[in-house]
């Protein structure tokens, strides 16, 4: 049996001043990618230490990615966390297949969902406008195509025919059925034969939200918020797949963009934006795709939040109407995608058994936002 390497042996892997202190063990800090992490307490300052998930990224993506953070430093943008050398002056250990990477632990909290404020979404949206223009000179071979994401989306959407959404509709509906005759919808092994594909696992829940003794949202009651969502989304798919592909014919300017920015990812010190975290998904893409993602996590469904962020990012970068057009489509469908992962993998992947209370709050918070579109 090979011996896998902790993360004492990986920070031997780096200067003395880094690895002097206190080692905190924070696994996946809430996370469903597969990365674990650790706070470590150096000399002087504090940093994080990241092992990626097992084969993920790739070597390519992982130092894309490092010269995208290094490019931003340089650029004068540091809000973002640039990875620490290694005694062989590289920023990540390989082991194993596993990337390890050593970074400056970043201040601040993201906090906006429980403390949401206008001063906040200026500075998250200016902030994010800055890293933008900080990465305008990013050298490419090619600045222009089309947006990376829509032709994502565009996929994703078109994949859930009416078929398949009627398929998990028929699942839910017979849910119901069964517990009006008293059967427990764990009991019901049959319900493997439905269609359903390879998807991410459901988010896992805090160990408060796992205990035996924390209460359980009955399933008839996600029941009804799955109707609702499988409606709503059945309802808007020939729009959103006829609008993709009509921006798909179009060229946009394309740079490296975050992609998966978004409220658990922006920390804030009182009312400033202090740190980004997460380049994990950087691509090239249009930067309408990352001002959709932040906006749509933190205004929600509120027309004047979203009027202020977007007036905000444009202090420093007009977006083109072909860009604002993008952006409000790109929300739209990521709303619509999120809702029908979640589905899939409670319904389909038969995850079906009484929810947690945060993953039914996640699922009604969807289908409120399905509803504002």
């Amino acid at each position: 049996m090979s011996y896998v390497s902790s993360h004492l042996d990986i920070l031997e892997k780096y200067h003395p001043a880094c690895i002097g202190g206190e080692i905190e063990e924070l696994g996946t800090l809430g996370g469903s990618g597969g990365s674990l992490f650790w706070k470590v307490y150096g000399g002087f300052s504090a940093y994080c230490l990241r092992r990626w998930a097992k084969e993920y990224p790739t070597l390519e993506r992982l130092q894309f990615m490092h010269a995208v953070l290094w490019h931003l430093h340089q650029e004068g943008f540091t809000r973002v966390p640039l990875p620490v050398e290694t005694r062989e002056n590289l920023g990540y250990v390989a082991d194993q297949g596993y990337f390890w990477q050593l970074e400056p632990w970043m201040e601040g909290e993201a906090d906006f969902a429980a403390r949401p404020s206008r001063a906040k979404l200026f500075s998250a949206m200016i902030a994010l406008a800055d890293m933008h223009e900080a990465l305008r000179t990013f050298p490419v071979e090619y600045n222009h195509g089309p947006s990376v994401t829509a032709a994502v989306r565009r996929q994703q959407i078109f994949a859930w025919d009416e078929v398949k959404i009627e398929a998990i509709f028929d699942r839910v509906c017979l849910l119901d059925c069964l517990r009006s005759t008293g059967i427990h919808p764990t009991n019901v092994g049959y319900l493997e034969s439905l269609p359903g594909t390879d998807i991410p696992p459901c988010p896992a829940t805090s160990p408060e939200e796992e205990s035996s003794e924390t209460p359980r949202t009955p399933i008839y009651h996600l029941n009804t918020v799955a109707k609702k969502m499988l409606r709503t989304v059945k309802h808007h798919r020939p729009a959103l797949l006829r609008q993709l592909s009509e921006c798909l014919e179009h060229d946009v300017p394309t740079q490296p963009c975050v992609r998966e920015i978004h409220a658990g990812h922006v920390l804030f010190q009182e009312n400033r934006l202090s740190g980004i975290l997460d380049f994990g998904a950087v691509q090239l893409d249009n930067i309408s795709v990352d001002v959709a993602r932040l906006l749509g996590s933190l205004a929600g469904n509120d027309v004047e939040m979203w009027t202020d962020g977007l007036n905000a990012y444009q202090t420093v970068r007009r977006l083109s109407r072909r860009e604002l057009k993008l952006v409000r489509l790109l929300d739209h469908c990521h709303a619509a995608t999120a809702a029908l992962r979640w589905l899939e993998t409670i319904y389909v992947a038969n995850q079906i058994t009484e929810c947690s209370p945060r993953v039914v709050r996640q699922m009604e918070a969807l289908a409120v936002r399905l509803e504002g579109f």
